[in-house]
């Protein structure tokens, strides 16, 4: 089996996005602490293209306001 090429992921030591970083870590992690601000959040927000990614896949499992129990199944199928 091939190998992937490695995507072009953030440097997680990089200061530059740590704020995108923790914010997308809290939209998977735990929804309902975050929805409520989640509404200030827009795909703008994140500079690098891999968290601009991550939040294209929130956005197409619905967002975090229709967080439930099948949440990381819908996260998951929507990267497909």
């Amino acid at each position: 089996m091939a190998a992937r090429p490695a995507a072009d992921l953030p440097d997680p030591r990089d200061p530059r996005f740590s704020l995108e970083r923790e914010t997308l870590k809290l939209v998977i992690q735990h929804p309902a602490v975050i929805a409520p601000s989640v509404g200030e959040v827009d795909q703008e927000d994140f500079t690098h293209p891999a968290y601009r990614a991550v939040w294209a896949v929130v956005s197409a499992a619905g967002g975090v306001a229709t967080a439930d129990a099948r949440w990381a199944a819908r996260l998951q199928s929507a990267t497909t």
